[in-house]
């Protein structure tokens, strides 16, 4: 009886443990994504969709992604089914700082697993446009130049550029992409004078890493800090770099005596969307690198708001790694002018502190400010608002049309300007705004005299931004975020939000005029744009300019000293 009774405990016992570690539930039987093709160097984001075997069951399925480029495309570690349903969908984010110099096409790999099955889905991404070339920092230096160190500073680190001389002497020069140290970072070498010959570096570690490199939401990490050799008596000093104000990590990590690495924290609040955080490092000026820290949003984040936090003006963090532009002030108020930050306000101004003698003049508020009157036969430049000696001319303000004397109090007849120039607020005007000469090719500008400038289109492929035509990486359109008025310090006319729409920014009132998309009544002429060195002349606003008096000995003729 002991004989048999041995097998069939254990049969029974093997079907018991198989029953128990059996895997059940629905499996992911596809996944796709929407786009599956992105622009490189844009951003965009793709919807990524999972589909089950079956219904899910109660409390939902969770099903684990995982991206094979996390630092390109990202997706969060995993979703749930929800009960009773059998797909569900995701966002890929996407990098668009990855490898930007690379020239090269990228395909990450997503994946979604259940229950033993997985599904994967290849997004295509495209190689990004050719970077611009940085401006070197003087006429001399050349060479090979890590970016992020001398005289490349604004350069992205971790990237080897070429640098050249300017073409003449006291003009800059350029530095353009020469190769990306992945493998350890780039490393500079003592110059030779004004040649440079830093070079990437070679069988070490990449000198910064994060453990892990990826966190959803307000979230702690682990920084790693590799230099290619051991830390000097006293340590070394590594200087980080981080690019966003949402991420926090400590400006200065020491690697210890005779130690080549360090470790250093970093926190980050909640986002609104997936963020691909640059942090640059500098090891004691010996080793340079980058890598990217990512932030995904847990989708609860709350941005606060201008209502919220009671601002009325400026541009300030929305508390989701994202900003809040809060507009501009009206006139004549001004952002913190009264004290507060965001808040419009204004402090008036007065005779004293403005120097004025003579006349009415705004006390920018609002409101108006009595700085007295001139003595007989003297009147108020009003500009300066100090008293000249009579008589007035034409000649003398520089003015045309008609307008009162500020002697007499009768009027002034100055005839019309020559070639047919415009008189404009009794001043000749000549155009001197053209789009050549301001470097202009797309959109409408005032000319500066009344009329509008067409400065032309864009080609296929570009967007106008500011009149100025721009290779558009994603269509204009592809996860990218309008620009406002406010933000542009525009109050009316129309101009591109940079996504390839057009913002309207309102009309002005109170008889000023669109110029540049500002509402102005007039731009005063100065004495020094003038030319002028002497006597009163018309500030092209209805103002007047003191020029000032001419030295013992020579006389003021046409506004200027002889």
């Amino acid at each position: 009886m002991r004989r048999l009774a041995a097998p069939i405990v254990l049969t029974v016992s093997f079907s018991f443990l198989s029953a128990a570690t059996a895997v059940s539930g629905p499996t992911v039987t596809s996944l796709t994504l929407n786009p599956s093709s992105i622009s490189g160097g844009c951003g965009a984001t793709s919807t990524g969709t999972v589909t089950l075997s079956a219904a899910a069951p109660s409390g939902g399925q969770p099903v684990a992604l995982a991206s094979s480029i996390p630092a390109l495309a990202a997706v969060p570690p995993s979703i749930t089914v929800p009960a009773g349903q059998t797909s569900a969908n995701f966002t890929v984010w996407t990098n668009p700082k990855y490898r930007d110099y690379s020239g090269l096409a990228f395909s990450p790999v997503i994946s979604a697993s259940a229950n033993g099955g997985t599904q994967s889905a290849t997004l295509s991404i495209s190689a990004a446009i050719k970077l611009a070339d940085i401006q070197n920092d003087t006429a001399d230096r050349h060479g090979t130049v890590c970016g992020g160190s001398f005289p490349a500073t604004f350069g992205e680190r971790g990237i080897l550029y070429e640098c050249f001389a300017g073409p003449t002497p006291g003009t800059a020069g350029h530095c353009t992409f020469k190769q990306e140290c992945l493998a350890s970072g780039c490393e500079p070498q003592p110059a030779n004078g004004f040649s440079f010959s830093d070079g990437c570096g070679t069988g070490t570690p990449y000198p910064i890493s994060e453990s892990p490199p990826q966190v959803v939401g307000a979230a702690n990490s682990n920084g790693t800090l590799t230099a290619f050799t051991t830390a000097p008596s006293g340590g070394a000093t590594a200087t980080i770099y981080d690019g966003l104000y949402c991420v926090t990590v400590p400006f200065n990590v020491t690697i210890p005596q005779n130690q080549s690495t360090a470790n250093f924290a970093i926190t980050n609040t909640d986002t609104v969307k997936g963020q691909f955080v640059p942090l640059g490092v500098n090891i004691a000026d010996a080793q340079i690198g980058q890598s990217f820290y990512t932030v995904l949003p847990t989708g609860s984040c709350q941005p606060i708001t201008c209502a919220s936090a009671g601002y009325e003006c400026d541009i300030f963090p929305d508390g989701c790694c994202g900003y809040i532009d809060c507009g501009t002030c009206t006139a004549p108020n001004i952002c913190g002018g009264g004290g507060v930050i965001g808040k419009c306000g204004c402090t008036p101004d007065t005779c004293q502190a403005e120097g004025f003698v003579c006349g009415t003049a705004s006390d920018h508020c609002g409101g108006t400010m009595n700085c007295g009157t001139c003595p007989s036969g003297q009147y108020c430049a009003t500009f300066y608002h100090d008293c000249q000696l009579c008589p007035a001319s034409c000649a003398l303000l520089g003015a045309c049309g008609r307008l009162t004397d500020p002697c007499t109090g009768g009027t002034l007849n100055c005839g019309t300007c020559p070639n047919g120039a415009p008189c404009i607020n009794n001043v000749c005007c000549t155009p001197q705004n053209t789009c050549a000469n301001n470097g202009l090719n797309c959109g409408t500008v005032s000319d500066d005299c009344g009329g509008t400038l067409n400065c032309g289109t864009c080609p296929t492929g570009q967007i106008c931004v500011n009149n100025v035509c721009v290779v558009s990486l994603c269509g204009g359109t592809e996860d990218c975020t309008p620009v406002t008025c406010g933000y542009l310090g525009m109050n009316c006319g129309t101009t591109v939000d940079g996504c390839g729409g057009t913002l309207n920014c309102g009309n002005c009132t109170g008889g000023q005029t669109c110029i540049n998309n500002v509402c102005t009544g007039c731009t005063p002429y100065t004495c020094a744009g003038l030319g002028f060195n002497c006597g009163s002349a018309s500030d092209g606003c209805g103002g007047t300019l003191n020029c000032g008096k001419c030295k013992k000995g020579k006389t003021c003729v046409n506004n200027v000293c002889k």
